[in-house]
């Protein structure tokens, strides 16, 4: 009689060491997936301003996502109105360089669609302006330009942009007629900022005395020492006001990450407006120059990343 073969217990090893192949590769599968769920790459739309200090924002926002948060940015440059439009339809995730008094309009145009999400830089002021070593011969208030503290033979021309500009007509509708500038024989001559700056830079290098319309944030403050003059009467006709950037609403649930780097993202005085003067100063983009800076400026970009 054949001896019959017990093949239950060998059955039952071949099954569990199956099961465990099974297992192991599963677990191997799921492990490849949450590494490519992390290395996925995500997308924004950004937008800002054509402005100087709106494109440095943009340009530094971009290269930051793109270089150290494995986003994939795409960046637009509108105006305000249709900046903040654009995100409030959810066309744009967010609009950088929004000013506090200036599209105070454009906002409320927009509110229950969009949310502010950070401030980027503080304390913007406009007014009139001179040297430093100006300043320091006694020319430290608007009221000092009527009044004779003036040097003899610093001009009674005050250099401007275009007639245009807020900052002018501020200058000639209120600032002259108040302190009495007009009986002084004070007149604003008209430029392009390209020209006023170059006058600025001009005058300062022939130690010669000037005052100007000027505004801040602005590559100028990094090259030249210059000084406000105070408004020292009890009514302030420039103003100062905050930048800010706007989301769309929702925009923190749906990408926490990205919202929580906007609202991070600031800048001091001295580093925007270094910035602004390293990209006026440099032949290469603006994107290149804003990636270099963020290189620079390492520990500021690492403040700006969420943990």
């Amino acid at each position: 009689m054949k001896r019959s073969i017990r093949r239950g217990p060998l059955l039952i090893g071949v099954l569990v060491l199956t099961f465990m192949a099974l297992a192991a590769c599963e677990n191997l599968l799921g492990e490849d997936d949450t590494e490519d769920d992390q290395d996925a790459v995500k997308t924004a739309t950004l937008a800002h301003p054509g402005w100087a200090e709106g494109i440095a924002f943009g340009k530094v926002a971009e290269a930051v996502l793109e270089s150290e948060m494995n986003y994939e940015i795409a960046l637009t440059e509108l105006g305000p109105e249709d900046g903040l439009a654009a995100v409030a339809d959810g066309t744009q995730d967010a609009f950088l360089d929004v000013w506090s008094v200036a599209n105070a309009s454009a906002v409320e145009d927009n509110s229950g669609s969009i949310t502010e999400l950070g401030t980027l830089y503080q304390n913007t002021r406009t007014g009139l302006a001179v040297p430093q070593y100006v300043y320091d011969e006694g020319v430290q208030a608007i009221s000092d330009l009527e009044s004779g503290s003036t040097p003899d033979d610093m001009s009674s021309t005050i250099t401007g942009i275009s007639s245009g500009a807020g900052i002018v007509q501020i200058t000639e509708n209120d600032i002259i007629p108040a302190y009495g500038l007009d009986d002084a024989g004070y007149s604003v001559e008209y430029n392009t900022v390209s020209d006023m700056t170059d006058k600025l830079s001009s005058a300062i290098s022939a130690s010669e005395y000037i005052v100007v319309t000027i505004w801040r944030p602005h590559w100028i403050w990094a090259q030249h020492d210059l000084q406000f003059l105070e408004e020292d009467q009890s009514t302030t006709h420039y103003g100062t006001e905050d930048i800010h950037v706007y989301g769309r609403t929702g925009l923190s649930d749906d990408d926490p990450e990205l919202a929580q780097f906007l609202a991070n993202m600031t800048f001091s005085d001295n580093q925007l407006n270094q910035l602004l003067l390293e990209i006026e100063e440099s032949s290469d983009d603006p994107a290149a120059v804003a990636t270099q800076w963020t290189s620079d400026n390492s520990a500021v970009v690492d403040s700006w990343i969420p943990n």
